[in-house]
């Protein structure tokens, strides 16, 4: 009896995920771009769907700069963080209301960003910054990453010398962290936010809010730190990173949009309407990531193919059903 009403309570769960990600995959069309990236298994996502399903809280804990600590105006309780967090646990009150569940987990989140740290800084700060108990931890350090990359380099060599050490830079902050957050027992899910460059990326200083209009948008922290990713993402408890640069680009091709709706200000620091945007991606890729985990473990012996077949398909709909990225005012 007890194994049936687990068995209800999940399939009710995973259902309504699922329903979730199609409302916002007619709206996104994320399904059909290249700006994800994503661990084929997470153990740490796995164990996330467990405890919600148990009743139990889930700590999400925030780590990132001025971006994800609310710079820009809109105070740390409107960032990306906290609406994916709110929109979270309204879909799961939702969830026990329409399926007359009893009480399912809720996510509450921890916001430890500070403005101009970056990701060795994370890594040097690790357990006394998101302590151990975090069961996801959501990364926001794109712009720092870069522009203070960029900063050193420039005092030790110029040109295409400095452009590659800068690279190189990224990399390793990137990877201190990673191979820190790994060691945690047991290691939490990791939800990457990639943000996008600061124009120019001069570390501490404003930038200049005009050049919001190029295109593409430039991602130089996620085109960086990519091969560091892919290396790490079997490890740990899994991870899933998202390239908002390159979804605003692939967005805006042809449509006449740009960056420029999306930010604040000069540091380009996300705008309300860009904390927006970036709380629904985030929730598309992590209902997408934890449909995958249900379906496997509901599914253990199956194959990739039939798990894929399993779930819930969320179809790419036309560009013309989408929300196009909003022309420069």
């Amino acid at each position: 009896m007890a194994e049936t009403t687990r068995a209800v309570r999940a399939q009710g769960l995973l259902s309504s995920l699922a329903t979730e990600a199609t409302v916002l995959e007619a709206r996104h069309g994320l399904e059909s771009s290249n700006a994800t990236l994503h661990s084929n298994q997470s153990a740490g996502l796995a164990r996330v769907l467990q405890r919600l399903l148990r009743g139990q809280t889930v700590r999400v804990f925030v780590v990132g700069g001025s971006a994800a600590a609310g710079a820009g105006g809109v105070g740390v309780n409107g960032t990306f963080d906290a609406r994916l967090v709110a929109s979270f646990n309204r879909l799961l009150a939702r969830v026990e209301k329409t399926r007359s569940l009893s009480p399912l987990g809720r996510l509450v989140r921890m916001n430890v960003a500070q403005g101009g740290t970056t990701s060795f800084w994370a890594g040097l700060m690790a357990e006394p910054l998101h302590s151990r108990r975090a069961h996801l931890l959501l990364w926001e350090y794109a712009i720092n990453d870069h522009a203070v990359s960029l900063e050193a380099a420039s005092k030790v060599a110029g040109g295409t010398a400095a452009a590659a050490l800068s690279t190189d830079s990224m990399r390793f902050m990137m990877e201190y962290w990673l191979r820190r957050v790994a060691s945690l027992r047991p290691p939490p899910a990791l939800l990457l936010t990639y943000l996008w460059d600061k124009q120019p990326g001069v570390a501490f200083k404003p930038g200049n809010r005009a050049l919001c209009r190029k295109l593409p948008v430039p991602a130089s922290a996620f085109r960086a730190q990519r091969s560091t990713l892919e290396h790490y993402r079997p490890l740990g408890g899994g991870m899933a990173a998202l390239d908002v640069a390159g979804y605003v680009s692939e967005q805006a091709r042809g449509s006449g949009g740009s960056l420029c709706p999306l930010v604040a200000d000069a540091y380009y620091h996300p705008s309300d309407k860009g904390h927006q945007l970036v709380s629904e991606l985030l929730m598309l890729l992590l209902l997408r990531r934890m449909l995958a985990e249900g379906i496997a473990e509901a599914a253990p012996d199956a194959s990739p193919q039939e798990r894929r077949s399993a779930s819930i398909s969320v179809r790419v709909p036309s560009t013309a059903s989408r929300q196009p990225i909003a022309p420069p005012s």
